[in-house]
């Protein structure tokens, strides 16, 4: 089975979608030392990305162009350090929902999220050792508070989802993209 590739529209739209998840980061900067805080955003475009382009890598595309783009904007820890955790994220959520029906449901979707902001957390294991010294109640309150975030970011996609469905703009960009 051959798989089509991404098309001009479905670019755009996930070019959109990392350009509204890098906005959401920056913005979304609160004044907390609380890990993975961010993972609120990024999750939930994420997923977001994955549902409304069901092809395989959709959300690692997202990821890496987001990636880019946060730390060409300087947000974050540099290009280096950035990359890997944003990259994580992406194919966590693509892994998750492989082989997911066209709308999956919000137990997948949490799923996706959780697992997502677990592996964006322990991408950045090293940074961690060597900024925090690496305690292991540290590192664990670090695991716990991503995955949280993630899995809640992943319950605001799927009431984005919904909403969307609502409107009927679900069907619309399906019909755009071929009615697939």
């Amino acid at each position: 089975m051959t798989r089509q590739p991404f098309s001009t529209f479905d670019l755009v739209l996930l070019a959109l979608l990392a350009a509204t998840t890098v906005a959401g980061t920056l913005v979304f900067r609160l004044p907390l030392r609380v890990y993975g805080k961010s993972e609120l955003v990024i999750v939930m475009f994420l997923v977001l990305a994955r549902v409304l382009v069901p092809r395989p890598g959709a959300a690692t595309l997202v990821s890496t162009a987001a990636g880019f783009m946060h730390s060409a904007l300087g947000g974050g820890e540099g290009m280096l350090l950035a990359l890997p955790h944003w990259f994580a994220g992406g194919l966590a959520v693509d892994v998750v929902l492989h082989g997911a029906p066209p709308r999956p449901g919000a137990a997948r979707l949490c799923a996706a999220g959780c697992v997502s902001s677990i592996a964006c957390a322990l991408s950045k294991l090293p940074v961690f050792v060597t900024h925090h010294g690496g305690g292991r109640h540290v590192l664990m309150l670090m695991v716990v508070t991503h995955a949280a975030f993630g899995t809640i970011g992943a319950l605001g996609s799927n009431a984005l989802l919904r909403a969307l469905e609502w409107r009927g703009l679900t069907r619309a960009i399906a019909a755009r993209r071929g009615g697939e």
